[in-house]
């Protein structure tokens, strides 16, 4: 079947279509994801690989969990087993197209006395996301009778189950090519009572479709999502990483997700055994929903079903509201192991009301906003008025370790109390003046001798959210508080935070420093062959979507002056690295209506609409 080219400006790079033919002891396998599904195919894609399935172990506490390889395929010709003889397979190339999100390896398999020419085409479905999709394609030179025979576990708490489970023949005329296909459906526990039986169905039902349906309705998926692309004009590196972090981020969402998206998405279950942390809020929301709203609503569906829990934790530490947790398991509770100190981070509950607000504002969604919206931000506001205590020095926050007013913290606490006395009066109802008067007094630390905030290191992410919109902040006080953290450096393991820096050192003029920034985190984070994010220390092998995240944001609102707003969007002129002559997006979903954006540098962006 071909693929179908997305249209793209003259001079625009195309989407990316990554090759390997290196496969040495050092090779970083490919990740395929849906929201739903993570596979991680190695070289030889038949062979068994890691497989995690969105949705909770019983018992465990994590949010995602190991399943079987949906792909595992045994081929016997000649009497002799694929799987059983690597030593006879040698591939020649593997290439992953980020414009449709499929997987293609080309192999040979030197059987006893013959040779196959093996194409394996491999992609997880967007339109069907418990839909995982295979086509072996086998060519001889010589006629040849070949056995097929899946190989695929049967996990215990999952559902998993194949079209057609048994074994197949194909006689092979010399010359000739015989097609192959598995599809394959996966059943999170979350989903269903009884997964393996509606795998079953499931699976049934896909064989109903067919994979060239499939196939077609999966393409059209991902050229739609590709409408949203961030086009740069003067910066083919920067467009190839900002590239890879759309399809890895949207590879990792779907508007189908019940467990919400951890920081590495499906790509592994390690270092966080797939729990949810308010990165999903904070980074993933923001960079997702003005290209697919749906998705972005799917997080905050997961954190609207884990009030009861969030209540419940509030209550256990004397405090009224919803407390959402740090790290989040499948249910929306909290999952952070029992000796992590990050237990006592309190900064989730902020980030995630700050989200459900932000979230209206880019779409509109005035349902929403009264069954969910409200309820979080209300429930916000009732949490931070107990958690906090007025002293001489104004509305203090007190941490369990004694620490007090941590820079971060109390900004996002003043700008989503905020945005809960905004939300009170957009749907009508007048906001406690209890509120606004808790927000301006909440103590921000400033530093006498520099005028700067003190110890505000972690400020450059809050750019992206804009707090002088919100009056959390003064823009002067801002202002010098940036170019005092602009002289201090961040590894590009911490990728937020460069990419976050990157964002400030535009926003002030420093468009040298700004591409230096950027290229650093494109370089540094790129893990060949295929892009992933290794932004994460310890993890060079996995994707780190929330350092993908982070890029998306800095290109998407600050260089082009766009903050999700409920007035003009286009709010600052443009400020965009040095060498990039202008950024474009061919569709954002604003307010659901789709948008156009150029942005060219000192200029405010133009928004038109299609």
């Amino acid at each position: 079947m071909p693929t179908p080219t997305p249209m793209v400006p003259r001079g625009t790079l195309p989407i990316p279509k990554l090759d390997c033919i290196d496969f040495s002891q050092h090779f970083t396998p490919a990740y395929l994801g849906n929201g739903l599904i993570g596979l991680r195919p190695q070289a030889n894609p038949l062979r068994p690989a890691a497989a995690l399935v969105t949705g909770q172990v019983p018992g465990s506490g994590e949010g995602s969990a190991e399943a079987a390889y949906p792909f595992g395929t045994d081929i016997i010709a000649a009497g002799t087993s694929l799987l059983d003889n690597p030593q006879r397979v040698t591939v020649i190339k593997q290439s992953l197209d980020m414009a449709t999100g499929e997987l293609t390896t080309h192999m040979k398999f030197a059987a006893e006395g013959l040779t196959l020419d093996v194409q394996v085409l491999q992609f997880l479905s967007r339109s069907a996301p418990s839909v995982a999709c295979q086509e072996i394609r086998l060519t001889a030179l010589a006629q040849a009778q070949i056995e097929i025979i899946p190989r695929v576990g049967s996990p215990t708490t999952f559902g998993l189950a194949l079209a057609q489970p048994q074994q197949r023949s194909l006689r092979i005329e010399s010359g000739q090519t015989g097609v192959v296909h598995t599809l394959a459906a996966v059943v999170p526990a979350a989903y269903h009572p009884q997964p393996q039986a509606h795998a079953q169905r499931m699976a049934a039902w896909a064989g109903a479709v067919g994979f060239n349906e499939l196939s077609r309705l999966n393409r059209q998926a991902w050229l739609d999502l590709w409408q949203s692309r961030i086009r740069l004009s003067g910066d083919t590196q920067a467009q190839r990483a900002l590239d890879a972090a759309f399809f890895y981020v949207h590879s990792s969402c779907h508007a189908s997700a019940l467990c919400g998206v951890s920081p590495m998405g499906l790509s592994s279950a390690w270092p966080y055994g797939g729990r949810v942390l308010d990165d999903m809020d904070y980074w993933l929301l923001p960079a997702v929903a003005p290209a697919a709203p749906d998705a972005a609503q799917a997080m905050l569906r997961f954190r609207l079903a884990s009030i009861p829990s969030a209540r419940a934790a509030g209550l256990l530490l004397g405090l009224q509201g919803a407390m959402f947790p740090l790290q989040a398991a499948a249910g929306g509770e909290e999952g952070c192991p029992p000796a992590d100190s990050a237990a006592g981070d309190h900064r989730a509950t902020p980030r995630v009301a700050l989200a459900f607000w932000e979230y209206f504002l880019a779409t509109g969604d005035e349902d929403f906003l009264r069954r969910a919206v409200w309820p979080v931000l209300s429930d916000y506001a009732r949490w931070i008025e107990s958690r906090g205590r007025f002293t001489a020095e104004g509305f203090e926050i007190v941490n369990a370790d004694a620490t007090r007013n941590t820079a971060e913290m109390n900004v996002l606490c003043r700008m989503a109390l905020t945005a809960a006395s905004q939300c009170a009066a957009t749907i009508g109802y007048d906001p406690p003046g209890a509120w606004a008067q808790l927000a301006g007094a909440i103590v921000v630390p400033v530093d006498g001798a520099t005028g700067a905030i003190a110890g505000g290191d972690s400020l450059a992410p809050l750019l992206l959210h804009d707090p002088v919109e919100y009056g959390a902040l003064d823009g002067e006080l801002l202002r010098r508080s940036l170019e005092r953290q602009a002289q201090q450096t961040a590894a590009a393991t911490d990728g937020p935070a460069v990419a976050a820096r990157a964002a400030a050192a535009a926003i002030a003029g420093d468009r040298a420093k700004a591409a230096e920034l950027f290229h650093r985190l494109c370089q540094e984070t790129w893990a060949a062959p295929y892009g992933l994010c290794a932004g994460l220390a310890g993890h060079p092998h996995d994707e780190h979507l929330t350092t993908h995240a982070a890029m998306l944001m800095a290109a998407m609102y600050a260089f082009t002056g766009l903050r999700i707003s409920a007035g003009d969007w286009a709010r600052y002129p443009a400020r965009l690295p040095q060498g990039w002559e202008k950024i474009e997006i061919g569709r954002l979903w604003l307010r659901g209506a789709p948008v156009q954006m150029t942005a060219v540098n000192g200029q405010r962006a133009r928004l038109s609409h299609h």
